[in-house]
């Protein structure tokens, strides 16, 4: 296999283009799957979204959809365009970093929520949550932006970075490990034990009351299930960290976060649009059991549990 360097980069050798060919099929397939899921929930999108006012819910909202779409559709423009390797590069970055500030913000509003709106535990979640921004921003500031292209038959074009001295390989390589994917695995896994906190109650409640409550609903509208994909997905990373190829999780983290967040609001949405349609409730026939359907504050419902199982209450808003 041969290896053209455009722009007067350096020359890679058949291994690293292979691997860099087979991680771009991954990135396509994740950028076609992204779409898809837009597309199939953009009516859901119009509904939440767009109709009504908006607050500080719907804006979250807004933007973790547009993230999800916005970088296949550039995709689609760098490949019928021409750009320089810097501006392909330098978007492509941005993008992956203001998917991690996502991230790390709906987090930082779930646990705001489940842990009875303590911000400091809120900042400190943000905080760890953020940490892949700054290294990537250090590890960009030490790296050149490299665009190689496969043999002329395939026409494929794929991005690479190159570091700038070995000294800088080996920061870069203790860093990933102890700055970058350590701190968001400890974010992960606060929230999903806050949530499993905050979950074992209203089960606990529903069976001492009589209701049949299912564990598997609530543990998915408890964002229990969503937050345990993010956990695995950032300890998968970080164990192929070292693989002599590129890590075909790395893609994912760049979509599947998008997918489940968004599909987490959308349902909550939907929830609360067929908890209106029931009949109220004596809260004094529930002990201090609360089924209240009516939000609260400036978050509103993003984060509230999920009513249809009938194990939320009345106190949980946010994300």
């Amino acid at each position: 296999m041969t290896t053209v360097s455009q722009f007067g980069g350096p020359f890679l050798n058949s291994r690293d283009v292979s691997s860099t060919f087979v991680y771009q099929l991954i990135t396509r397939a994740c950028f076609a799957l992204s779409c898809y899921e837009y597309i199939i929930t953009f009516k859901s999108e119009v509904a939440h979204g767009w109709q009504g006012k908006l607050t500080v819910k719907s804006l979250v909202f807004l933007v973790n959809r547009w993230l999800l779409i916005l970088p296949s559709l550039y995709q689609i423009f760098v490949t019928s365009m021409t750009l320089t390797k810097q501006g392909v590069a330098t978007t492509t970055f941005v993008f992956e970093i203001l998917v991690v500030i996502d991230v790390a913000v709906f987090s930082a509003l779930r646990v705001y929520v489940v842990a009875y709106y303590r911000r400091a535990l809120c900042a400190l979640v943000f905080i760890m949550g953020c940490a892949p921004a700054v290294t990537g921003l250090y590890v960009w500031m030490n790296s050149a932006a490299i665009l190689v292209q496969d043999v002329p038959e395939r026409s494929a074009f794929c991005l690479n970075t190159q570091t700038s001295s070995p000294k800088f390989q080996l920061i870069r390589t203790v860093q990933l490990l102890v700055f970058d994917r350590i701190p968001v695995i400890f974010s992960d896994a606060v929230v999903l034990a806050l949530t499993l906190r905050r979950t074992w109650q209203p089960l606990r409640d529903s069976v001492r009351l009589g209701f049949t409550v299912s564990t598997f609903a609530c543990l998915t509208c408890e964002s229990v299930i969503y937050f345990l994909a993010l956990l695995a997905l950032n300890v998968g990373l970080m164990l192929t960290s070292y693989w002599p190829v590129a890590s075909p999780i790395s893609p994912l983290l760049h979509t599947v976060p998008q997918i489940l967040i968004g599909r987490f609001m959308i349902n909550l949405r939907d929830t609360v649009l067929r908890s209106q349609q029931w009949p109220s409730y004596d809260d004094t026939l529930h002990s201090n059991m609360l089924f209240g359907t009516t939000p609260r504050g400036s978050m509103s419902n993003i984060g509230q549990p999920g009513e249809a199982t009938r194990c939320t209450r009345s106190s949980d808003v946010g994300v």
